[in-house]
């Protein structure tokens, strides 16, 4: 059973290390992405995590002195994607100083929220309605 739901979310993500299920190209693409998770690699990424996190902390103290309410969701949020952005693509979006989730950030948690929905119902079809109905349980 649970093999059948696993494969729904690997066809969701076909073609994604997240999806492989052979385990040799899995372990091709692991070591196709090594290089960018080496120590090296990681020092060099350190001065935008930290300057990223200073300007996080930095604004919610800044905040908090003015006595202002704080989604701390929202702004957890928007330093995460801060910070991924900055790694991924080079583009340090600086939500955290203004609180406002960027656009970028919506459009790829309403297609993850979509993508996952999907992938919920094809585990729900192929988990729970090939069993017999309550009905035909009845004596």
């Amino acid at each position: 059973m649970f093999r059948k739901s696993y494969s729904s979310a690997a066809t969701a993500f076909k073609g994604s290390i997240v999806g492989e299920q052979d385990p040799a190209e899995h372990a091709g693409m692991r070591n196709m992405l090594a290089p960018a998770f080496s120590d090296h690699a990681l020092r060099l990424q350190w001065p935008l995590i930290t300057d990223a996190v200073n300007r996080f902390i930095s604004e919610l103290g800044k905040r908090g002195k003015r006595g202002e309410p704080i989604d701390l969701g929202k702004y957890l949020t928007c330093a995460s994607f801060d910070i991924a952005t900055s790694l991924a693509f080079g583009k340090d979006l600086r939500s955290a100083e203004t609180g406002d989730i960027h656009p970028w950030v919506v459009s790829l948690k309403n297609g993850a929220r979509a993508m996952g929905d999907k992938v919920c119902l094809e585990m729900v079809k192929e988990s729970v309605l090939p069993l017999p109905s309550l009905s035909s349980l009845a004596c």
